[in-house]
Parts: structure tokens; sequence; C-alpha cells
């Protein structure tokens, strides 16, 4: 398979952002505080990554497309200039993003707790997560820039992920009409799948039972059972469903058929986190340089089973990374 096709690819990438900051904190200099009776976290070192859809964004930059624009909301805070600075960092034009201060910078901060032992343990995460709706100036700015990227791109992915998002009701159907203008638009949303038309959506397993079902899975779904879901949501919506079912592979299912890819299996420890990012990553750079659907699938799976390796930190495949795995 060749990923040269990828030197055509252009992309865009609209959603929630988000920085994912690591802080390495070295239990042997805590000291009983003495205003409270509590250790405190001494941090030794601070380490920022952009989460979420700009997981999504530089997995697709560390693959080198032709174009790559991107378009989020945050706000005036220090994470808001972590973010930018670290997407920068990937040659990430952030220029895009729209700042409303109504709202608040998306953060994942997770304490990494280093001991005597050589074992780390991730303390309880410290989330900022935004439940303010952006203004309707912040929502007009983010339509014209569907307009204006609709020229120059093939494929759009939509990181809808956190409960109150940046998708609004009038932006997600300025993203729905985008398919008839010959735009492949990928949809990957944790709690609103059910709601985009036309697109291709990319579920995992439980993602999609929850779309279909209006609740959350009980016990562990089995493949038949999540590509049956998978069937129902692509005849409740329209749309063509990529269903990412971790170890089993993943499933392409259309009106006309079912592609099924198996995963590249890995050994040894694992951090999964990430993982759906880059095959939503490689899927959509083979897609937008003209690949077939198989072979943007086994990319996918490739660049999963790269960032499935990485561990403690969210894991970016090259071309040559996904080319190793698919050998």
């Amino acid at each position: 398979m060749m990923l040269d096709c990828i030197d055509n690819a252009r992309i865009g990438v609209i959603g929630d952002f988000c920085a994912d900051v690591y802080w390495d904190v070295d239990m042997k200099k805590s000291e009983l505080s003495l205003e409270t009776p509590r250790f405190p976290y001494p941090v030794i070192a601070e380490r920022i990554y952009p989460g979420a859809a700009g997981n999504v964004a530089v997995n697709i930059a560390k693959l080198k497309p032709l174009k790559l624009k991107v378009c989020g909301v945050i706000s005036k805070d220090w994470r808001a200039v972590a973010l930018k600075s670290a997407l920068e960092k990937e040659g990430i034009y952030t220029g895009d993003f729209v700042q409303d201060d109504t709202v608040m910078t998306n953060a994942y901060c997770k304490p990494m707790l280093h001991g005597i032992s050589a074992v780390i343990y991730e303390g309880s995460r410290i989330d900022f997560e935004n439940f303010n709706h952006i203004s309707k100036k912040t929502e007009e700015k983010i339509l014209n820039w569907i307009d204006r990227v609709s020229e120059e791109i093939d494929v759009l992915c939509v990181c809808d992920q956190f409960r109150v998002g940046i998708v609004t009701e009038k932006i997600r159907e300025k993203i729905n009409l985008l398919t008839k203008k010959g735009i492949n638009v990928i949809v990957d949303s944790r709690y609103r799948a059910g709601l985009y038309k036309g697109v291709i959506l990319k579920p995992n397993e439980k993602e999609c039972y929850l779309a279909v079902n209006e609740k959350t899975a009980n016990e562990n779904i089995s493949k038949d059972e999540a590509v049956k879901t998978a069937k129902k949501l692509s005849e409740m919506t329209g749309s063509k469903v990529l269903l990412t079912l971790g170890k089993e592979g993943s499933a392409y299912i259309s009106r006309e058929d079912i592609i099924y890819c198996s995963a590249v299996q890995v050994d040894g420890e694992l951090d999964v986190c990430g993982c759906g990012d880059a095959y939503l990553g490689a899927f959509s750079s083979m897609l937008a340089g003209g690949a077939e659907i198989s072979d943007a699938m086994k990319a996918g799976s490739a660049a999963a089973a790269f960032a499935i390796k990485c561990i403690g930190v969210t894991g970016n495949a090259c071309r040559e990374d996904i080319k190793k795995r698919l050998s």
C-alpha cells in the first residue's frame, strides 16, 4: 500500500480542542503542609500536548498532507496559550482559532506520581471542562470558517467530544451539507453521533450503542452485536459508519456492503490513550489523498498499533511508523 497519496491530501479539522497536561510529581520531596494535614504534590516537570481534536490534528500533521486547516474555540487563559503553543510546535497554524471569553479552554491535567519505587502512579485527574455555550458571534465566525475552508479541502474531520462542545445545531447543519459539495465529512462524536446525517461516523462500539439506544452499554459488547448496532445507526442517519472495535479491528458499514479490517496485533504493555485519534488521522489522510476505503482502514489500524505502544504519552505515527507496522 502506497502512502504517497497523502502528498495530495487536503484536510480540515474542527471541533473540541483540549490541552493534555502531564505533571511529573516527586513525592520524595513532599513535606507535610503547615496549613493543612496534607502532603502537597511537588511538580518537578510539566509536559503539554494537544488533546481531543488537537491530537487528531497532530496525527494528521505527522503524515505531512498537502494542506491542513484547523478551527476551534479557546478562551483567554493559560490553557489556551499552552494549547496553541503545543500545536504550533507541530507546525499547525492556529490563526483560525476563535477566542470566546465566555467559555473555558478545555484541559486534562494528570499528576504522575514518582516515589521510591520505579512504578509511576497517575493521581486523580484535574479537568478543566467547558460547560458554557459559545456566543452567537463565535458561532457566526465558525460558520464563516466552514464556508471558506470548504473550497480548499477534500475531507473534514469533526471532533465533537465534550458534553458542551462547539458544534451547535446550526454548525452541525452546515457540516451535514458539506457532503453535497463532494467533501468527505468524518465525524467522531462521543455523545451525539445520531444527530449527524449523510456523513461518515467513526464511533467505537460503546459510542455506537449510545447513539442507537440513548443509553450506555452495561457490559462489553460483542463484535456481532456492535456491527448490528452500527447497521441501525447507518439506517437512522443515512451515514456510513466506520466502527472501531479495538483488538477486533474495524468495520466500514454502508448501504451496499461491510468492509472488515483486522487490527495490527501488538504484544506487551499497552496504553490505549489516543488510539482512536491515531486511526482517524491516518484514515482521513489516506481518504483525502484518494485511497480506497480498505487501504485507508489498514493505515488507520497501523497508526493505532503505533499509538498503543506509546506508554504514558499520546503517540503520533509518521508514514515510516505506519509502513513498519503494515510490513
